[in-house]
């Protein structure tokens, strides 16, 4: 609990200050080059696997069957897992939030001035070309990378990440239910 408490602050504080997390959205890990910070918090969940494994012991016993405060002990354990993973990865998220804001509203405002001097140019009677072409070009450059920030993941983890830990979730309740 200490580990996920101590993650969970430094990951806020670090949210809190202008650029202490620097988002890539086009980063190869398609989390915005954070999913390193993901791996971290499986890492803490792992060695809760085994206490999970544990507590369904009681409902291996040899011709008993697991009383009811056993299952009031083990169900909580889930939800753990969960907290365990997401809320240190918190304060990344709304990093990554208020940067993909940051990026689209500069990309937004960037666009509207060259919008409006390319409307101004192709008004003028007698237009240059090559700078109807140019501005045409940073718009269609700008209107494609905007597109792709939209794109952007908000979390710093992908479908992997999930999948390691619905595995290591599951594992307890799969040795639980099977007896």
């Amino acid at each position: 609990a200490r580990s996920v408490r101590v993650l969970y602050v430094l990951a806020s504080g670090f949210s809190k200050h202008r650029g202490a997390f620097r988002v890539q959205p086009l980063a190869a890990d398609k989390a915005g080059g954070l999913s390193s910070l993901s791996d971290a918090t499986l890492a803490a969940v792992y060695p809760m696997s085994v206490v999970g494994i544990m507590m369904v012991m009681p409902f291996m016993k040899e011709n008993t069957q697991a009383s009811i405060h056993n299952w009031i002990l083990f169900l909580p354990f889930v939800p753990v897992f969960a907290a365990v993973f997401f809320l240190p990865l918190m304060g990344v998220h709304e990093a990554m939030q208020d940067a993909k804001l940051e990026m689209l509203e500069r990309y937004g405002e960037l666009y509207t001035r060259l919008s409006n001097r390319f409307l101004a140019e192709v008004e003028l009677e007698r237009s240059d070309s090559a700078t109807v072409a140019t501005l045409h070009a940073a718009m269609e450059g700008i209107r494609l990378n905007h597109d792709q920030v939209s794109q952007m993941p908000v979390w710093p983890f992908h479908t992997s990440a999930i999948v390691r830990l619905s595995t290591v979730v599951a594992l307890p309740l799969v040795i639980a239910l099977g007896n």
